[in-house]
């Protein structure tokens, strides 16, 4: 995804970005990949969720929120 030609138009996305904040980079490859689909004009349908080690108990809902966004896409 480094190439500057590369189009993401017409392209919904979401991120899940997972990590620990016990290291200085926390989620800093979900935070990248976010901002880099954003700015090759990719299309965000849910906020990026930056999930620590225990994601289990918020993760679950964002998921469930983003597949129902990803269903009400025409």
């Amino acid at each position: 995804m480094d190439s500057a030609d590369e189009s993401m138009e017409g392209v919904n996305f979401a991120v899940l970005a997972l990590g620990d904040t016990a290291f200085e980079f926390f989620c800093e490859s979900g935070k990248e990949s976010d901002t880099i689909l954003e700015k090759k004009g990719g299309n965000r349908i849910n906020d990026r969720l930056d999930a620590d080690t225990d994601y289990d108990d918020y993760s679950e809902e964002w998921i469930e929120a983003t597949l129902t966004l990803m269903t009400e896409i025409q």
